[in-house]
């Protein structure tokens, strides 16, 4: 009877597994995940723990590789303890050694499951029954798809990450090494010339459309932190946002056909896709709601208003004759976007960061409701 339990114990745990790596590689969407998901948050906030100190930023950064060795980790040693509590009843009777003694230890049932993992016949403990024979040749056939999804999955991951990281460096030489949306839109339209700007932003649409299925695809990309800023989401998701707010609000009506493009607004859309995206799947859900935007801030936004309007000036960019009207307009945008974008970089630094859900949704509630209604 108790063998019997082992064995069903055994083909549940790997079962369990082979389902984990399905979900994870194979179904592959963010938040869905039957073990995956939790080892990654718990070694995220594991690092978060050992990085309290002044070296917080570098012990992050080695968070994301991490994670991807914890997960191999982890289905290689449930696959297996399952194949091991499988094999243990067997052990001295359908499961012998090939020369020698049979040992009936759980150590020794460790050791003959991990070899059925592989290839049949290649470790030292076989089959001599029908009945295991199948369970080896299963288990071999588990344990070579595995492996190879798993190598797969690696490789995935980590072109992804090299698309990711483009598109940040991309947008960060873009601007001039400045991270400025206003100096990214001066150099799309030096000495006033727009024409191109409209294929600009269709491709930066379809670099931000392939980042957030990467993200949605291969959820440890998230965890991958890197210490220059350009390479994080959060600052592809400022960026953009500043960069098409200033083109909303600071541009005149000569402009009023790029602003009402396809590609415009399916970067407007694409962008806040992505950081909703990775809000939903990513950040705490018991975090108090985000606060309304202080006067501080309100104020420092129209600054960089004015300075972003001179240096659109200065390049020939046509702008508005009235800029307060324009400055309040910015500062209703950007009062929409931020507490995305916010969370997304307190996450990053390791700070607690987050909103209610109720929060989130109203924060994207409204930028949908600008977005129809012409934004501005």
């Amino acid at each position: 009877m108790r063998g019997s339990l082992e064995v069903v114990a055994g083909l549940l745990v790997m079962g369990l597994i082979v389902a984990d790596i399905f979900v994870t590689v194979l179904y592959a969407r963010a938040g869905t995940s039957l073990f995956s998901r939790r080892l990654a948050r718990g070694a995220w906030w594991s690092f978060r723990l050992l990085g309290r100190g002044g070296h917080r930023a570098t012990v992050l950064s080695f968070c994301g590789p991490a994670i991807v060795i914890v997960l191999i980790a982890f289905w290689s040693l449930g696959l297996s303890v399952g194949a091991a509590l499988a094999i243990h009843p067997a052990l001295g009777t359908s499961v012998v050694a090939t020369g020698g003694p049979t040992d009936r230890d759980f150590v020794t049932a460790l050791y003959a499951g991990s070899n059925s993992l592989s290839i049949v016949g290649s470790g030292s403990y076989g089959p001599h029954t029908t009945r295991y024979r199948l369970l080896y040749i299963l288990a071999s056939l588990v344990g070579v798809s595995s492996l190879s999804l798993t190598l797969t999955y690696v490789m995935q991951v980590y072109s992804a990450l090299q698309r990711r990281n483009a598109l940040g460096l991309r947008l960060w030489l873009l601007s001039g090494e400045t991270g400025r949306a206003a100096e990214l839109l001066a150099r799309m339209g030096a000495g006033g010339d727009l024409s191109g700007a409209t294929s600009s932003f269709a491709q930066l649409l379809d670099e931000v459309a392939q980042t957030k299925e990467s993200h949605h695809l291969y959820p440890v990309l998230y965890y991958f932190r890197f210490p220059q800023p350009y390479y994080s989401a959060g600052f592809v998701g400022r960026l953009l946002l500043d960069a098409l707010t200033l083109l909303e609000t600071s541009t005149d009506d000569r402009l009023a056909h790029l602003r009402r493009s396809a590609a415009v607004d399916g970067l407007w859309r694409a962008v806040i896709l992505f950081l909703s995206t990775l809000e939903d799947a990513f950040l705490p859900r018991s975090a108090a709601e985000a606060r309304p935007s202080s006067a501080r801030a309100q104020q420092a936004w129209r600054d960089e208003y004015g300075r972003s309007l001179e240096a659109l000036r200065r390049a020939g960019v046509p702008v508005r004759a009235r800029p307060d009207e324009g400055a309040q307009a910015y500062v209703s945008l950007r009062q929409a976007w931020e507490p995305l974008v916010a969370r997304l970089e307190q996450a990053r630094a390791g700070a607690t960061a987050g909103g209610a859900p109720s929060a989130r949704a109203r924060t994207r509630d409204a930028l949908a409701n600008r977005l129809a209604h012409g934004r501005a």
